[in-house]
């Protein structure tokens, strides 16, 4: 008897195939450190096609000296911060605005909110 395997019907209509196996990013560079928060942002998003282009642009640029350079801005992150006040009104610090919604949702109370830069490592 022949083995069958049933999979999924898949969205997309091509594959994309990659240069390389694996492409290295450096975090210590400004170039590889966007790459990556892009990359990130594409696979919590199931952004999966555009992956492919990240990666050939991380490849095609680079920084000049990027130790005398020092940390470079690659993006910004807002903070929500909340009390809980059934809990002595203890604050917690949140990014994603799912978990705002909930926590709110719950009794908390935003006191604050705040935008902070993400800063390469180098």
């Amino acid at each position: 008897m022949a083995k069958i395997r049933m999979r999924a019907g898949r969205e997309y209509t091509q594959t994309v195939r990659m240069d390389a196996e694996s492409v290295k990013l450096d975090p210590k560079d400004a170039i590889d450190a966007a790459a990556a928060g892009a990359v990130i942002r594409c696979i919590g998003s199931g952004d999966y096609e555009n992956i492919n282009n990240i990666a050939v642009t991380a490849g095609t640029f680079s920084v000049i000296d990027p130790v005398s350079q020092g940390p470079v801005k690659v993006g910004t992150e807002t903070i929500t911060v909340l009390s809980d006040p059934s809990n002595n009104n203890k604050r917690h610090n949140l990014t994603d605005p799912a978990m705002v919604t909930n926590y709110i949702g719950t009794g908390m109370v935003i006191v604050e909110t705040r935008s902070v830069d993400i800063m390469s490592a180098g």
